[in-house]
């Protein structure tokens, strides 16, 4: 990976790590053009989110079910 590219995504962890419904349309727009350049970031983002929502459930059979499949 270039240099430069690295210091970008390092300068860009909040966007990693936020939320994706906290974000605003612009940062949306600027975490979408990241994943779409890292297949590995992709995937963490996605399992990341995935991750919380399962956590975030208030249903708990729905919990266990995910985390079974």
């Amino acid at each position: 990976m270039p240099i430069d590219l690295r210091r970008y995504y390092k300068r860009s962890r909040k966007l990693i790590l936020t939320r994706h419904y906290k974000l605003s349309d612009d940062n949306k727009k600027a975490l979408e053009i990241m994943l779409l350049y890292n297949d590995d970031l992709r995937l963490a983002y996605h399992l990341k989110e995935w991750f919380y929502e399962i956590c975030q459930s208030n249903d708990y059979d729905k919990q266990i079910k995910e985390f079974n499949s």
